[in-house]
Order: structure tokens, then sequence, then C-alpha cells
């Protein structure tokens, strides 16, 4: 594995793991909860507290706002440990060729697009209250220092989280150009480890990732001619050189 490689694979491991253990403490803190009281209270958003007057007056509440639900939640952390998951056995797959390049594309698309969702649903709208409508969570439009005591956690947790969303997107979208750029590199020269670069006829040679099998094989293919070479040695003794 070459350096330029193991150095992608251990970023991409870092921003997964630490998007898992983000969404985690999200979901157990309960701090999409804690941030609509916070901005509730404050008059940002739709007050949660209120809800009870509808209750009172047999009214029917309005509904949850999605980026205040446990529901959100629960979706990130699903989507921290898929990604996880994936990562890991893509890792050991790729490496035995257990799956495809157009199997790998597929999947990576699926879950870039689940990444998008779930990445627009964090930054969604709070429109219930018509004297406190929110375009977007506070969280993300005001410094946390402003936060309550027992919501500055929540604040910092809930933008770290939306953040990094947003890098493990960049990050699948890479993915996708990569394989994208291997199915459109299919057929090219492999007996010495390069790939393929350009279109059409012309194109250059670039040094691929397996650079130890292509020394071994340049290796070999030259003890090979060095070896043909002493063998007709003697015989070529007796045409002299001109």
């Amino acid at each position: 594995m070459s350096f330029r490689r193991l150095a992608v694979l251990v970023a991409e491991s870092c921003l997964s793991s630490a998007a898992l253990v983000v969404f985690t403490a999200v979901f157990v803190g309960d701090y999409r909860m804690k941030a609509w009281l916070n901005g509730g209270g404050e008059g940002w958003n739709s007050d949660p507290a209120k809800r009870v007057y509808f209750y009172a007056n047999f009214k029917e509440p309005p509904e949850i706002p999605t980026i205040w639900t446990q529901d959100l939640s629960k979706a990130t952390l699903g989507m921290a440990i898929l990604t996880v998951v994936w990562l890991f056995v893509h890792s050991i797959a790729s490496r035995h060729n257990y799956l495809s390049l157009g199997a790998t594309l597929a999947c990576e698309t699926f879950i870039t697009l689940l990444w998008i969702y779930i990445t627009l649903e964090q930054c969604s709208s709070d429109l219930t209250d018509e004297e406190h409508m929110s375009q977007y969570p506070w969280f993300l439009t005001r410094a946390c220092s402003r936060a309550w005591d027992g919501a500055v956690a929540a604040c910092h947790t809930l933008r770290a989280g939306f953040y990094l969303s947003l890098m493990i997107v960049c990050m699948f979208c890479g993915r996708i150009v990569r394989s994208i750029h291997a199915l459109s590199s299919c057929g090219r020269p492999r007996e010495l480890g390069y790939t393929k670069a350009g279109t059409g006829s012309s194109y250059h040679l670039e040094v691929g990732e397996d650079e130890d099998e292509a020394f071994e094989l340049r290796s070999s293919e030259e003890n090979r001619q060095r070896a043909l070479r002493d063998a007709i040695s003697p015989v070529l003794a007796f045409f002299p050189s001109r």
C-alpha cells in the first residue's frame, strides 16, 4: 500500500470515528431537546414549553420540527455507524478483490445520497411558531457563548455534527470520483503497475499505487533479459560487431 493511500485511509477512519463519537453524544445526551428548549426560551425558535397549552385547550399541537426530534439523532447515529462499517468492510473486501468497482460505486452513491439528506435535515427550519420562525437552527447562526449553561455542550456538539456531515459528504464524493475514474480507465496497461491518464489514443503513463509490485516485475524482466544475453553470448562471439 502506497503512502498516499495509507494517508487517505487514516484520514477517512479518523473522520468517520469522530462522527460516530459526536452523534453518539447527541443521541445519548438528548442534545436536540436541550437546544430546542434553549432556543424557545430565548425566542429564537418555537417553544416546546408552550405545547402544554394546546393539550389544555384540547387542541392538536403542531408537529415537532424535524431538527429537534430524537428521530434525527437516531438517523445521524445510524449513518455514522453505517459509514464506519462500510469503510471497514470495503478496506477488507477490496484488498481481497471481493467487491467490483461497479458495486463499490453503487453502494457509495447510495450512502452519499443518504448523507446529503441527513445533512440538509440538520440545518432545516422551524416554522411552527409564526411569532418565532427560525429558517436555520440557532446553534448554526448564533455563538454558543449565548446558550444557557446546560445547553453549551449541546450547541458545540450539534454544530460539530453538522460540519462533520459536510466533510463526510465531501469524502464520499471524492471516493465516487475515484471509482468513476478507475472504471473509465479499465483496460489500462497493468504489466508494470501503471495507470492510464487522459482520453483517446493520446495518454501518458503514471506510476500507480502498486509500486512495489511494479518494481518486482521490472526486476524480474531485467533478470530474464540478462540471463538470455548470457546464454547466447557464446554464439554472438562468432559474429564480429560492426
